[in-house]
């Protein structure tokens, strides 16, 4: 994620959102479904449902849930005095290499809506987010040098042996 990411703002926006799907109590709504619709299950003898939570597992969030979790994420970023804008950066660069703005349950207007979510919040100093961004890819920088060098592969026998090929 750090190397997707841009800059401090835009790690904002991630954790904002996160954050929202914990304080709005999203995992535990899915996990109540779930249970009831166990409850349903047992009562009436359904054996065709599906697991709310295992369904929930497989695909994620609902749409609607996942755009709460944007618009609180962005107004979790600003009130912290980050860009509230970055969050569409970070979208829109992940669609283009993806062709989805995270997968099936994500809403298709998923930019626009973020974007009407931050307009609404004031936009932190142009240089506060430029200075923000030149720290965040420092420290990347650092991060990445830093990080071990990947084992080399292991030698197969042959090689071991000194044959080739």
């Amino acid at each position: 994620l750090i190397d997707f990411l841009d800059g401090e703002d835009e790690l904002a926006s991630i954790l904002g959102h996160e954050l929202g799907h914990i304080e709005l109590e999203h995992t535990l709504y899915e996990m109540r479904n779930a249970v009831a619709g166990k409850m349903w299950q047992q009562a009436t003898g359904a054996k065709d449902m599906d697991s709310g939570m295992t369904k929930w597992i497989k695909q994620g969030y609902s749409v609607e849930i996942e755009a709460e979790a944007d618009a609180r994420g962005i107004a979790l970023a600003a009130a912290a005095g980050y860009d509230p804008r970055a969050l569409i950066g970070v979208l829109e660069r992940f669609r283009s290499r993806t062709n989805s703005y995270g997968g099936a349950n994500y809403p298709v207007q998923r930019a626009a809506m973020a974007e009407k979510a931050a307009a609404a919040l004031p936009a932190p100093a142009a240089e506060a987010v430029a200075k923000r961004t030149e720290r965040f890819r420092a420290v990347r920088a650092q991060m990445r040098a830093a990080a071990p060098s990947p084992a080399p592969a292991p030698k197969t026998s042959s090689q071991k042996k000194g044959k080739k090929g």
